[in-house]
């Protein structure tokens, strides 16, 4: 069960009668749908499941069982009628139709290990896939699947965030470095920085418009201090 909660009271609204278990969250603009994984091997389940929300009422619109149990992060199109989510577990990308809510294709990532995150230029018709093991991004072919090319990303990435205007990728990793790529030509991702940040420092926010980057490092097992780190970037 998942609150819905007004952003500027922050009253709750509804409830989402969702599966146990909910972790990555996707949302389609256009039509005002919120696409949710749940289950998976946290839950003690073999499975995990994809479900639509009608965010405004919490009504579920429907669902999708997906056959892995580690589901990370997804990227919904927002120009087309696809939803790309990481089967961890099986080292693969599924391909789902979130009109009919149907597994369209299973693309394989042989690349690397641990698939977890993913981001969407839809312009360049490119998917950006941060795999852990070793640390790696990988390039799709967003209409195909075909491995474009590969660069080296900083260790255990719980975050990308791409700026398709400007034409910039950031990973950050658990180590302390964030990753900046140039991803101007689809065809040959370039690694232009890498900035140091802190310990624990695996999730971001990337605001473009206001030109700012937040970097969240959380200690976890170490005796790191938590820290907010605030960049401006060009």
């Amino acid at each position: 069960m998942s609150k819905l909660v007004d952003a500027e009271t922050y009253q709750k609204k509804a409830s989402a009668p969702l599966l146990i278990g909910a972790d990555s969250m996707g949302y389609s603009a256009d039509d005002n749908i919120a696409y949710v994984v749940t289950g998976g091997d946290d839950q003690k389940m073999d499975t995990s499941q994809l479900e639509a929300v009608d965010p405004n009422t919490g009504k579920k619109l429907g669902s999708v069982k997906l056959d892995d149990s580690h589901v990370e992060q997804m990227a919904v199109e927002q120009r087309g009628d696809r939803i790309f989510v990481n089967l961890t577990q099986h080292k693969s990308l599924a391909v789902i139709n979130r009109k009919s809510m149907t597994i369209e294709a299973i693309w394989r990532i042989t690349s690397s290990h641990e698939n977890a995150m993913v981001a969407m230029d839809e312009q360049q018709h490119r998917l950006y896939v941060v795999c852990r093991k070793p640390g790696m991004v990988v390039v799709l072919d967003s209409d195909t699947g075909r491995v474009i090319t590969t660069q080296p990303a900083p260790f255990h990435s719980d975050e990308v965030m791409l700026d398709p205007v400007a034409h910039r990728l950031y990973v950050p990793g658990v180590g302390g470095f964030l990753g900046i790529y140039d991803t101007t030509d689809r065809d040959h991702l370039q690694l232009v920085s890498k900035v140091r940040t802190a310990v624990g420092g695996k999730t971001g926010l990337l605001m473009p418009q206001q030109k700012r980057l937040i970097i969240v490092a959380s200690p976890g097992d170490t005796k790191a201090t938590a820290k907010v780190l605030i960049y401006e970037i060009q």
